[in-house]
């Protein structure tokens, strides 16, 4: 090439002998010959472009030891691709052969889609969890940021890559990826919260409520005093100051300030002596906003049947023409999802004598149990009395919102009351 035979010397003594040496936690290794490649800044360099071209060369080769023919022959030599630095030549006998190498390379060169999406998305490899060094790179954050938050990349054979998570079914589309990801994460922090065995309970028993009757009030404010605001959010994490609570971390007394039961948040919303008249005015508030829904019949309220010879009272009695509807509400704490269903099937089974007793008389009844969780949960079984009543679906909207506000209210004016903080606390 014309170069003078001092600079040929020179570049080969540079070469000559080349070695390089790996940093490890025990030390450096032993001098590693350098007999091919360019030198060129880091030492490194020239090993990581090695191994890359080093794929792309075998790629080439084994596939031209596949071909009808084999790989084209120069003076007894066979030769499929020739290298020097980055510049490929790949040469093969025709058109068509060249082609299906020049297929063989690409495929080497370029990762297919699948191995793309595996290692963004972290998907378990024992070659790469073998690979440790100092620091990181965009995609090892792009690693560690798929893993925590479960999200997958997935990069097809042709269009434009795209996120999924185990919960979100649906295609997210590009401009909705920032919405997605606060989605998931909001998502996950939810059901850990969830899971949690003491402070999940009542967001548990929330989620039964697909028309988020229970915390609708947290944008819109309808029903909702600053005191009950003040309340609602610390009791439903468990956080009020109550004598159980405060008794985990100190050597406070966990009785009841009224009665000599546990002052547990259930105990003092629900089952405490000295707080049923109110407890009463939290139930009738419900009660009221039922009698007052009704389009149709004659209604008694907290009245015993008639003729029926039995004791019980229930809320609300609705009779119309041969049809009698029995509603009676309840107010149970939410100790999961589960508690309001049990307390609505008992107040069915309580009455289901007086069914008998009107069927006797040659009327139909139907008895339903009416369910609002003691901190705003609403029982989706509840649907099947607004239904009764003929509720158009406007109403039926505004109603269950106002029947969680109001045991909400009730609720917070029961524990005020308790701790005699009303004539002091605004």
């Amino acid at each position: 090439m014309g170069f003078p035979a001092d600079l040929v010397q020179m570049i080969g003594h540079i070469y000559t002998g080349a070695t390089t040496e790996v940093v490890t936690p025990l030390g450096k290794t032993q001098p590693i010959p350098i007999h091919s490649g360019v030198k060129q800044g880091c030492p490194l360099s020239a090993i990581l472009f090695n191994l890359s071209m080093e794929l792309i060369l075998r790629k080439c080769i084994a596939k031209a030891q596949t071909l009808p023919r084999g790989s084209l022959q120069h003076h007894g030599q066979s030769i499929s691709i020739l290298a020097y630095a980055d510049d490929l030549v790949i040469l093969a006998r025709n058109k068509d052969t060249l082609q299906s190498l020049l297929n063989a390379v690409s495929s080497a060169a370029d990762p297919t889609p699948s191995l793309v999406s595996n290692f963004l998305s972290n998907t378990p490899d024992r070659n790469l969890e073998t690979i440790r060094y100092r620091t990181g790179s965009l995609w090892t954050r792009t690693r560690q940021a798929t893993k925590t938050i479960k999200v997958t990349i997935n990069v097809p054979d042709n269009g434009s890559p795209s996120l999924s998570a185990p919960n979100y079914a649906d295609e997210v589309a590009p401009k909705d990826v920032c919405r997605f990801l606060h989605n998931v994460e909001r998502e996950h922090a939810a059901q850990n919260l969830r899971e949690l065995r003491d402070q999940g309970k009542v967001p548990r028993a929330l989620t039964t409520d697909k028309f988020a009757n229970g915390s609708n009030w947290h944008f819109t404010g309808l029903n909702i005093r600053f005191k009950d605001w003040r309340f609602i959010h610390r009791a439903r994490l468990n956080c009020l100051p109550t004598n159980s609570v405060k008794s985990r971390w100190s050597d406070c007394s966990s009785s009841c300030r009224h009665c000599e039961e546990d002052e547990t948040l259930p105990h003092l919303l629900c089952h405490c002596p000295s707080n049923m008249p109110a407890i009463t005015t939290r139930h009738n508030k419900v009660v009221d906003r039922l009698t007052n829904a009704v389009r149709a019949g004659s209604v008694s309220t907290d009245k015993t049947v008639r003729d029926s010879g039995s004791p019980v009272r229930p809320d609300i009695v609705i009779e119309s023409n041969s049809h009698v509807t029995i509603i009676d509400v309840c107010c149970p704490f939410e100790n999961g999802p589960e508690a309001l269903e049990e307390a609505v099937a008992c107040k069915e089974v309580k009455y289901d004598h007086l069914k008998t007793f009107f069927e006797s008389q040659g009327k139909s009844c139907d008895i339903f149990g009416f369910a609002v969780g003691a901190l705003g949960a609403w029982f989706p079984g509840n649907e099947r009395v607004l239904t009764a009543l003929n509720m158009t679906s406007r109403y039926k909207n505004l109603f269950r919102k106002l029947c969680c506000s109001d045991v909400i209210q009730g609720s917070t004016d029961i524990y005020r009351q308790h701790l005699g903080c009303d004539d002091v606390l605004p």
